[in-house]
């Protein structure tokens, strides 16, 4: 069993929405979106460059570290560190930009991740670290 670890120092983003062309009649992905995933595929590619041919399953666990408002106190930020984050963006929309993102790169295709995971939580600074299990 193989695992790859790698540390996106980013805040963290849920997928959008398509956008929809009225005129081509056809949907699209939005920029924001698609500039999110851009930057995480980026940061995989710093660490990992072989091309992906594992074709069985596969564990992704995404662990997201919010910063806690600048207005907070220091002694409300400390009390806030490592507790859970109930803020959006929600968790479902993380993960699917997240394994979206990584797509032909980290995997062949996304449905072989059969075991998901996203934990939101504050930190010192916002960061997302995936964490890819190859079973």
């Amino acid at each position: 069993m193989e695992k790859k670890v790698f540390i996106c120092p980013i805040k963290a983003m849920g997928k959008q929405r398509p956008g929809f062309n009225s005129h081509t009649k056809h949907a699209y992905t939005q920029t924001k979106t698609r500039d999110f995933e851009d930057k995480v595929r980026a940061y995989y590619l710093s660490q990992f460059t072989e091309e992906p041919s594992y074709e069985g399953a596969i564990v992704l666990k995404i662990t997201v570290n919010k910063k806690p408002a600048e207005s907070f106190s220091e002694k409300k930020k400390q009390a806030m560190m490592g507790m859970p984050c109930t803020i959006k963006p929600d968790w479902d929309n993380i993960g699917k930009i997240v394994c979206d993102a990584l797509n032909g790169y980290a995997y062949k295709d996304d449905k072989q991740v059969y075991n998901g995971q996203v934990i939101k939580t504050y930190g010192n600074h916002d960061q997302i670290i995936v964490e890819i299990e190859y079973e």
